[in-house]
């Protein structure tokens, strides 16, 4: 790489980590939900992208926090996604939960719970509120900036 594309690119990657955004910037539902992030996502996991897009979709709605709360080990860095999906959800919040796991992993769930095939996680979306799409709208800027 010749030193004028370097320059450049470093100046995308500064531009780009400019941009990430911390706890003051994410926009919560209300103090309830950033306070149950908080709890989940402290200290270093709040810059964890994908820790902090799956425990922002999880902290936001109390049926989906009451049920997956118990699934998070922030001490372990762990998230059991098994004994998550294996609870009963709605099917909205069920699509929440399949954005939340993405957005963690980089895959879809696979095949050991749904058949031989991963989970369309955009027309399972169809069954999420406005105000769980909002989240999800939130949680990929958490994720990706």
């Amino acid at each position: 790489m010749n030193a004028e594309k370097f320059k450049k690119y470093r100046q995308i990657v500064t531009e780009i980590q400019s941009q990430r955004q911390d706890i003051k910037q994410i926009s919560f539902l209300d103090d309830l939900h950033k306070d149950r992030f908080k709890s989940i996502a402290y200290g270093k996991l709040q810059s964890d992208q994908e820790w902090a897009a799956a425990a922002y979709i999880c902290s936001s709605h109390d049926e989906i926090w009451s049920k997956t709360r118990k699934h998070f080990y922030p001490e372990r860095h762990e998230i059991d996604w098994e004994k998550i999906f294996n609870t009963d959800f709605g099917s909205g919040h069920k699509a929440a939960l399949h954005w939340a796991f993405a957005m963690y992993s980089g895959n879809a769930w696979g095949s050991w719970l749904e058949g031989d095939r991963q989970v369309d996680i955009m027309s399972r979306s169809f069954s999420m509120d406005t105000k769980l799409r909002h989240v999800i709208i939130q949680a990929l800027m958490i994720r990706w900036m």
